[in-house]
């Protein structure tokens, strides 16, 4: 597996259900879209629409996972350069 820079880094045993990567929104992040809210209404907003933003998000999600992965797709394991 590899960190955020494409490094490898070596794996006893792999959890194929472990998480790597999360994404997650604060109320700062949509203060800087709506700087005339307030902090509370930031919270209260992503409070409101955090199940319907999880499903999307996830939704795009697999559009960018198979973008960013499909130049990592190879017939042959030997041929793949993880470097």
């Amino acid at each position: 597996m590899s960190d955020y820079y494409g490094r490898f880094r070596t794996m006893e045993k792999i959890d194929m259900y472990e998480k790597y990567v999360e994404v997650s929104w604060c109320p700062a992040d949509v203060k800087s879209m709506y700087p005339h809210w307030s902090d509370e209404q930031c919270a209260n907003v992503l409070d409101a629409i955090a199940g319907y933003f999880n499903d999307r998000q996830i939704e795009l999600g697999w559009e960018v996972l198979d973008t960013l992965t499909s130049s990592y797709d190879v017939k042959d394991d030997d041929d793949f350069q993880y470097e």
